[in-house]
């Protein structure tokens, strides 16, 4: 994935655009893989690093919609379909780890918490 360099880089428009790409890309293949609607751990991955790159260039608005999508998107997704590089786990990770981030990389540590 050319966002993990960018990232590395601290590229962060350049891992934005690649992550938007990214998940697009993804959602395509899920979509005609499962059917309508689906999400694998490829493209919850992409959400993960595209929330983050958001969050590192002061776009908290664009961190929070993915934020706010996590629950039509957790009941989309089917850690056990095989899409991809990367194992079930991975996307199960991202959908931890994306408000975990929103709220640690804004420093609200009351949101956190919980």
């Amino acid at each position: 994935m050319p966002s993990h360099i960018f990232t590395r880089l601290g590229l962060w428009q350049e891992s934005i655009g690649s992550n938007l790409a990214g998940h697009h890309a993804a959602k395509s293949y899920a979509e005609k893989t499962y059917g309508s609607g689906g999400y694998d751990q490829e493209t919850v991955h992409t959400l993960d690093y595209l929330a983050y790159a958001y969050l590192q260039t002061a776009q908290d608005r664009a961190a929070k919609q993915v934020v706010d999508s996590l629950p039509s998107v957790a009941a989309r997704f089917d850690p056990d379909a095989i899409g991809g590089a990367a194992p079930g786990s991975a996307g199960v990770f991202a959908l931890a780890a994306i408000p975990a981030r929103y709220a640690l990389e804004r420093r609200a540590w009351a949101e956190a918490t919980s």
